[in-house]
């Protein structure tokens, strides 16, 4: 059995930089980021951070991990049901390993790439409320930015696959449309490809859901 470490950092960080993004309008007295870094480090203490809370098709997403998302959704998304945030967690893994299934490669050469990418155009505005959320978050990880988006390699390695998978869902749409749809309903017959996809895999998953919130 594999223990899959780090899936769940990919959707925090998601999570502060997209789902954050209904804050960017607002005044906001104090970015949340720094709570969550200190939750994260606090997690990370925890005897039982190595337990299994879900494992799925053999790999297994630990306590830790899941605790890291649960606090993650509670910061910026708590109307999020429990249920939403253990499919987001089996979602990315499930697409994760389709990905490697299929062939999809993305070396470290190339993540290692884009994170730099990343982290310079986080760097090039320090006042765009992600870059102040998302900074705040690596303070109360007490990491600087360099160690920070370091560590993240492995895991933009993982987004990166998932990103590709869905990429050759969209292109199929797209060439099968033949040029017949308007870009509004290429982009709906994708989605919904993308997600009938998903669903047949979600579907033939072995998954078992443990009792992570002890």
């Amino acid at each position: 059995m594999k223990i899959k470490k780090g899936i769940i950092v990919i959707i925090s960080l998601a999570l502060i930089c997209g789902i954050g993004i209904w804050q960017k309008d607002k005044v906001i007295a104090q970015s949340p980021g720094t709570a969550l870094g200190e939750k994260v480090v606090l997690n990370e203490q925890m005897e039982d951070k190595e337990d299994a809370a879900l494992i799925v098709n053999d790999n297994t997403i630990t306590v830790g991990d899941m605790r890291n998302l649960k606090d993650s959704y509670m910061t910026y998304n708590p109307s999020a049901s429990e249920k939403d945030i253990i499919e987001a967690a089996i979602r990315h893994e499930i697409l994760y390993q389709e990905a490697i299934n299929q062939g999809i490669d993305v070396d470290f050469d190339e993540a290692q790439k884009y994170t730099e990418q990343l982290k310079q155009a986080f760097l090039a505005d320090e006042e765009d409320p992600f870059a102040v959320d998302l900074f705040e978050y690596i303070s109360g990880l007490g990491l600087t930015v360099d160690e920070y988006f370091e560590q993240m390699i492995p895991m933009y390695q993982e987004t990166m696959h998932v990103g590709l998978l869905r990429q050759k869902i969209y292109d199929e749409v797209e060439w099968e449309s033949d040029n017949k749809l308007s870009s509004s309903e290429l982009n709906q017959e994708q989605i919904k490809a993308f997600n009938k996809f998903y669903n047949t895999l979600r579907e033939n998953a072995v998954v078992e859901i443990k009792d992570y919130a002890k």
